[in-house]
């Protein structure tokens, strides 16, 4: 069947070997216990008459050429619950309920698999119209057959070394299992040496490169490229205009970013970064000169994206007044300076656009609330180092905990390195190390979904695009 050979299950297939999950998901209906654990009805077999009809499906070569036929008393299967995608193609009515009696379970790849579900008594399969319909998809399943392999699919990036590490601990593995991999990752260097002719799908991560129209002309058959990082914008854009899918795991890069942002709010609130550099000298600190604690406080996010949603959402479990900064400006409800000037921790999510460059100046630092706290998670460029640093030097009861700086890293000699209520990380809020699988999940699930003939999950459109750059 993964070379391309078809299976027709007639029957009692959809019953058999209940325990197996490969079988069920083959047959894409399975048989349903009592007391299932999901609490979908039982499977049964009532002996009635009934009509099977055949249900219309423009979209497929069998559309109008199954015929209805009558089943005298015969036992009839129902209540079967859909394991793998199918297509529905015949149905039966009981008691106002529709049920399937003949689909097609969707694959990737392979063979094609048909069950034809009516015809338990001898004298059923003899009914005029199912033995017809029987051999109609028997000649569908043979006539014209050419198969269908595991699609062509390779993995483009400038950095060989980062789609090993992103799609290491089986992640590449699981992409061979569905598809028909080139064994070289692709790169600007050897792209020209390699026949892309037959390639459908790309992976890719960090250092993807915007592919040239000469570079898109060889790969004709291109129809999705799985990026599993997050922003898109460097290189979707040739990519949309030709119709190729691009998935982003943007969302799956979110998640650390906002696990990252909630831990540093929640140890800035307690005031942990101030004391524990105090408690490295000689001087004697108590719990009297720890943060205002986490209870009653405002923190504010700064953008709407899905950083700043995940982050709000995890703050619900705390007693603590969220509040968020849309960065568009005609979309906020509340201001930057409103923002600054009442929150006790303000983190930064704003996107990368060149109208958010310096944006976060020196006024809104100087506005925060005695012992407040600044977390940029976000880009460096978007804060006036300079103007910040001339407030820090002033207020040192203010912390500022810096994953992001512009340069990156700072210069040498910059203040920022020595500055003792500025906490300096390299980058580190992003998917890192075990955090990378999960981006690499993301994109395979999204590329399975596609292979089914489902929506993709998390498909980047024109309009999710940075318009301002």
């Amino acid at each position: 069947m993964e070379r391309g050979g078809d299976i027709l299950l007639l029957h009692g297939s959809s019953a058999a070997f209940r325990e197996w999950d490969w079988w069920r998901k083959l047959v894409g209906l399975r048989w349903v216990r009592p007391n299932d654990p999901d609490g979908v009805p039982a499977s049964t077999h009532p002996t009635f008459a009934c009509k099977v009809i055949p249900v219309e499906k423009p979209d497929h070569p069998l559309s109008g050429k199954l015929c209805p036929f009558e089943l005298g008393e015969d036992e009839v299967y129902i209540h079967l619950q859909p394991v793998s995608p199918v297509r529905i193609l015949m149905t039966v009515v009981s008691e106002g309920e529709t049920f399937p009696q003949a689909c097609e379970t969707v694959t990737p790849y392979g063979g094609r698999i048909f069950s034809f579900i009516p015809g338990h008594k001898p004298e059923s399969v003899a009914a005029p119209g199912l033995l017809e319909n029987i051999v109609t998809i028997l000649k569908y399943l043979t006539e014209g057959k050419t198969g269908r392999g595991k699609p062509k699919t390779a993995f483009l990036c400038s950095r060989p070394e980062t789609v090993d590490r992103v799609y290491g601990k089986g992640r590449r593995e699981r992409v061979e299992e569905l598809a028909d991999v080139l064994p070289e990752t692709v790169t600007p260097e050897n792209f020209h040496s390699l026949d892309l002719r037959e390639v459908e799908y790309l992976f890719s991560t960090w250092g993807m490169p915007c592919l040239s129209d000469e570079q898109l002309d060889r790969m004709p058959k291109l129809k999705a490229v799985f990026y599993a990082a997050g922003a898109t914008d460097g290189f979707s854009r040739p990519l949309l205009k030709r119709g190729i899918h691009v998935v982003s795991a943007w969302k799956a890069n979110a998640l650390p970013v906002a696990e990252f942002t909630v831990a540093q709010i929640i140890l800035g609130l307690k005031g942990y970064f101030k004391i524990a550099r105090r408690m490295r000298g000689t001087e004697r600190v108590s719990q009297a000169d720890g943060g205002c604690g986490a209870y009653g406080r405002t923190v504010a996010l700064l953008g709407a994206g899905a950083i700043s949603t995940h982050a709000a959402e995890l703050l619900k479990s705390y007693d603590l007044r969220v509040i968020t900064v849309a960065s568009r400006t005609d979309r906020r409800t509340v201001s930057l300076e409103e923002a600054f000037a009442v929150s006790q921790v303000v983190s930064n999510h704003f996107p990368d656009r060149d109208d958010n460059v310096g944006i976060l100046n020196g006024k809104l630092f100087e506005s925060m609330p005695e012992n407040a706290v600044f977390i940029n998670t976000g880009r460096g460029r978007q804060v006036n180092e300079t103007e910040m640093i001339a407030v820090l030097e002033k207020r040192p009861d203010l912390t500022v905990l810096l994953d992001v700086t512009f340069p990156e890293p700072p210069p040498e000699g910059s203040k920022l390195y020595t500055l003792e209520n500025v906490f300096l990380s390299p980058h580190i809020a992003g998917s890192m190390n075990d955090e990378l699988q999960r981006m690499a999940d993301y994109m395979i699930d999204d590329f399975k979904r596609g292979l089914a003939g489902e929506p993709f999950r998390y498909e980047i459109h024109e309009s999710m695009l940075l318009t301002s750059k």
